[in-house]
């Protein structure tokens, strides 16, 4: 997110430069720091905004293990066979 309003920041710098005849290197250091200040509330809006790190589930511990329950299907209750 960073780089894309970043750049996104520049990329507008930059056209309203060219818009307005300004010189190729002040247009190029407005770009710069267009992209440094996109690039920094990018940054600033990732830290506020985005999504904590959580804990990785994996698939298998989501899936009941079938095997384990018709093991215990199989096995006759032990009060029933006495």
């Amino acid at each position: 997110m960073p780089k894309l309003l970043g750049g996104l920041f520049a990329f507008v710098a930059l056209a309203v430069c060219i818009v307005n005849g300004i010189e190729p290197w002040t247009s190029t250091v407005r770009g710069l720091v267009a992209f440094f200040v996109g690039h920094l509330a990018g940054a600033l809006w990732e830290s506020i905004f985005g999504q904590p790190g959580g804990t990785v589930v994996e698939a298998s511990s989501l899936i009941p293990n079938e095997s384990k329950q018709n093991d215990d299907n199989l096995d006759p209750p032990e009060e029933a066979a006495a």
